[in-house]
């Protein structure tokens, strides 16, 4: 018996199109989508032939409404320092205080104390001076004061509320011994 022969690859080949041709028009039939099949939203802009994204992208509509305001940003950083000002205009001329204080000196005076005992001085400003302030030093340890304060009457006396000082008054005790205190007052005129 004969062997049948073996188809030659031309032939193979010449099969294969014609089955691929008869099929290929029902393949791409089945390709193609219609409106009916498209599913609202399901299409993506790469899914559009370039002529279909031209088209779209082609024209601009009218512009629509307003939107709905957004909430405010956050507070921005502090900026930078603004460049110093111009300097003011000079101000006018002083017309001079109530008091007139014009000059300020310490006036002294050296008072004995007697051991044990206490012992009242003061120091006093000349005619026109006001007495601001004042005290004592004893040049030793162990003595204090029982008052310091401003007098009105030249030291004789504390000076009243109201009164004008012209003196310091200075009561000091002493310990048991004996020294030299020097009285201060400071003046204004």
């Amino acid at each position: 018996m004969k062997r049948p022969r073996r188809p030659s690859p031309t032939l193979i080949l010449g099969f294969v199109a014609v089955v691929l041709a008869s099929t290929g028009s029902a393949v791409a039939a089945k390709l193609v989508i219609t409106t009916r099949e498209v599913k609202n939203g399901t299409l993506q802009l790469v899914d559009l032939s370039p002529r279909a994204k031209a088209a779209l992208m082609s024209g601009r509509g009218p512009q629509g409404p307003a939107g709905v305001a957004g909430a405010p940003g956050a507070t921005g950083s502090q900026g930078a320092p603004g460049a110093p000002g111009a300097p003011g205009a000079p101000g006018q001329a002083g017309t001079g205080s109530a008091t007139g204080v014009a000059n300020v000196v310490v006036r002294r005076t050296s008072v004995p104390v007697a051991a044990g005992g206490i012992t009242v001085g003061s120091a006093t400003c000349n005619p026109g001076e006001r007495a601001v302030g004042g005290g004592y030093n004893t040049g030793g340890t162990g003595f204090f004061p029982t008052q310091s304060a401003p007098s009105a009457d030249s030291g004789s006396n504390l000076a009243a509320d109201g009164a004008t000082p012209n003196a310091w008054r200075v009561q000091i005790q002493s310990p048991g011994a004996s020294t030299t205190a020097v009285i201060f007052v400071v003046c204004v005129s």
